[in-house]
């Protein structure tokens, strides 16, 4: 076998390599020195003995056997270093999009020779397998060009809409000089979803329209999906009474008195195995950080084409500490505080005194001593007396959430609507 190398470009363009002195011999000259043979049914040429600088080149071998006959020349380009590459830019590969208005990308052609055709190659196809021809779609195979210029390209010639689905582009070049891009998956072979419609989503809990009574929130939950993927899922609580939100550990406020508390978003956690998500921030307690009023849960769900929609879920809180009367200093093991007093907290469970937003529960036949008057939302009382004789004129105040089912009371109960 004989073979030969020539460079295609650059200071040594024209010349062939000679094998002996490893340079490069005038342009035109070829001699036996820029010949390199070898052996055999199979061969190799290692260039790593022969060293040549970067740049495209065309390699040249024949065989001849004993009888002198030759097969003739048979050549091959190619490129050392830097090789002709287009990438794909807008759309990006596994990406989602409402609608195209232009396909970009960028290249490398080194040699700068030119493209043939005048551009980059597109081979544009949708989700049933036709081909875009620059004016429609099309079951015969077809490409478009895509103007270059100095290192960019880009393609308008898109239809006017394009309908939802799974799309795929290919990008491909060839230079005047015969060298051809490698077809990359995710540079310049990607698919893409176009997506025109919100995600669907529901909030699971709380319910709509619930009041919620005890003092732990239930979970803010609930679901998401969408045919090209979910990309977040917001969580908002927002205070209905002065439109305030929470950040996880305290409600936002109105700093310029515009009535206009600055919106905060809690952190959304969504699991696409089975499409759900969940608040992952801290809610607020009721009775402690959450008063009783209006709420709205929130949650703003986004797809990869950058739709969204947003949920609310309208609750009421109607909290109410509840306060059971254990009389608990006559009962343990200190006897210097022993007293029947509504006022020591040491009597309750909870330890605290019911106030105006609690509700307090008498039932264990204890006599219970309150020296003024006191305001509760609720009273249940089914055992004992309840004395608010000393010193007289005493009134308890409570709303209709009460009930009496025993036990002897002393003094005024006023049960408001």
């Amino acid at each position: 076998e004989e073979f030969a190398l020539k460079s295609e470009e650059g200071p040594n363009a024209g010349k062939f390599y000679n094998w002996t002195t490893k340079t490069f011999s005038p342009v035109n000259e070829f001699t036996a020195a820029n010949v390199y043979n070898d052996t055999g049914t199979t061969w190799v040429v290692n260039m790593t003995a022969f060293p040549i600088p970067d740049g495209r080149y065309t390699f040249f071998g024949k065989v001849v056997n004993f009888d002198l006959r030759e097969s003739g020349w048979k050549s091959r380009v190619f490129r050392v270093g830097q090789p002709i590459s287009v990438a794909i830019l807008n759309p990006g590969h596994n990406s989602g999009v409402k609608q195209l208005n232009a396909i970009t990308g960028t290249y490398t052609e080194p040699s700068g020779s030119g493209a043939q055709g005048g551009g980059v190659k597109l081979t544009f196809v949708n989700g049933s397998g036709q081909y875009w021809n620059g004016s429609q779609w099309t079951g015969v195979q077809s490409f478009v060009i895509a103007p270059i210029a100095f290192g960019s390209w880009s393609y308008e010639g898109l239809p006017a809409s394009l309908g939802d689905g799974v799309y795929t582009l290919s990008a491909s070049l060839t230079n005047n000089a015969g060298e051809s891009t490698t077809p990359v998956t995710g540079v310049n072979q990607i698919t893409f979803r176009v997506d025109n419609g919100p995600p669907t989503a529901a909030i699971t809990s709380p319910g709509n329209g619930v009041t919620i009574t005890t003092k732990t929130l239930p979970s803010f939950i609930g679901t998401a999906s969408d045919g090209g993927g979910i990309a977040y899922v917001n969580c908002f609580l927002r205070r209905n009474r002065d439109m305030a939100y929470w950040t996880g550990s305290s409600w936002t406020f109105d700093t310029h008195g515009d009535d206009d508390p600055p919106v905060a978003f809690l952190s959304g956690s969504y699991n696409s195995s089975n499409g759900t998500w969940s608040c992952a921030s801290t809610l607020p307690v009721p009775g402690s950080t959450m008063e009783n009023g209006s709420y709205n849960f929130i949650i703003i769900a986004g797809d990869l084409a950058g739709n969204y929609i947003q949920r609310d879920a309208a609750i009421t809180l109607n909290f109410h500490e509840t306060y059971t009367w254990t009389g608990g200093t006559m009962r343990d093991a200190d006897h210097l505080n022993n007293t029947n007093s509504w006022n020591h907290p040491g009597n309750w469970s909870p330890y605290g005194v019911p106030g105006s937003g609690d509700i307090a529960i008498i039932n264990n036949g204890d006599t219970v001593n309150t020296a003024v008057s006191r305001n509760l939302y609720g009273l249940e009382f089914g055992a004992g007396t309840i004395d608010l004789s000393t010193p007289g004129d005493n009134v308890i105040t409570t709303t209709h959430a009460s009930k009496w089912t025993g036990g002897g009371f002393g003094g005024v109960w006023n049960i408001q609507p």
